[in-house]
């Protein structure tokens, strides 16, 4: 999920949580950081999950992209966070942030699109 706004670990609603950047050495989380400046998204790119390494491990290992860094394919894990309304039927669009949403978009095609053209 990456359009919601209810759980922003700052106190800016412009963020995203990035979960595994650092895996695969690190070129993700440089390309993101490059990326959210060069395009002035004003993204607050969280890479602690909240601060705590615990949960991060947690989350992430439960992740469908842990699998692929295990073989050695690159994954990153982009969320907005977990709310109230996670996996349950009160999640609709009302609660989606569109040009939050967009921006959190952009970043990951910017990262997409670095991992198409370094191959």
């Amino acid at each position: 999920m990456i359009g919601s706004i209810f759980a922003p670990p700052y106190k800016d609603t412009n963020y995203v949580l990035v979960l595994g950047a650092e895996k695969n050495g690190g070129f993700a989380k440089e390309i993101l950081d490059f990326s959210n400046k060069y395009y002035k998204l004003g993204l607050e790119i969280d890479y602690s999950f909240y601060g705590s390494r615990a949960f991060a491990d947690i989350f992430y290992k439960t992740s469908d992209q842990n699998n692929f860094v295990r073989n050695k394919i690159p994954a990153v894990m982009f969320t907005s966070g977990i709310h109230a309304h996670t996996y349950k039927p009160t999640d609709d669009a009302d609660y989606i942030s569109y040009p939050v949403m967009a921006k959190r978009t952009r970043l990951i095609f910017c990262l997409l699109y670095h991992f198409m053209i370094s191959e």
